[in-house]
């Protein structure tokens, strides 16, 4: 009975990793380091391991992972709650639908459709932002946070395909 219940609970925990790894990495993204004003300008984490999971395994990657990790992204950096979620359900959507495409495609497409994708998930939430605050907020961030997630998702799609290759099986 001990082998087919541990069997199991090493699937289930395996599972998680994805998951519980781009909680992780959040929560690492709001870290601040050497900007002045106290502003958090980091690459937009949650979106690179969406959009990694969501086309390498979607199985890993559920809808409702996609609403918490948002969820928690926004309880961290004060932003208006449920934009995060909403933009990345949206972005998760979009990659999911096109996902039978992408999976085919080789590094450079691939990291092309990431920039396509996160364009149009961080100008919505820049739009979203602007509509919930009822303030103009400078685009000057999100495009700063853009052309950083650009410049560093090929480094963070190799982490997670090593952490899928490693762990996940």
């Amino acid at each position: 009975m001990k082998g087919p219940f541990l069997q199991r609970v090493d699937l289930a925990l395996r599972s998680a990793v994805p998951l519980g790894f781009s909680f992780f990495l959040v929560l690492v993204g709001q870290v601040p380091f050497g900007m002045s004003g106290g502003a958090v300008l980091a690459p937009h984490l949650a979106l690179i391991c969406v959009f990694y999971w969501a086309v390498h395994r979607p199985d890993l990657m559920p809808a409702w992972g996609v609403f918490l990790l948002g969820l928690f992204q926004d309880l961290l950096t004060g932003g208006p709650l449920g934009v995060g979620s909403f933009t990345l359900l949206f972005g998760y959507g979009i990659i999911v639908s096109q996902r039978r495409f992408l999976v085919s495609f080789g590094v450079p497409l691939l990291w092309l459709s990431f920039a396509v994708t996160a364009f149009i998930v961080m100008t919505i939430a820049w739009l979203a932002s602007i509509l919930l605050m009822w303030r103009l907020l400078s685009p000057s961030q999100q495009i700063f946070q853009f052309s950083m997630s650009v410049a560093v998702y090929p480094l963070f799609a190799w982490i997670l395909a090593r952490t899928q290759q490693s762990l996940i099986r």
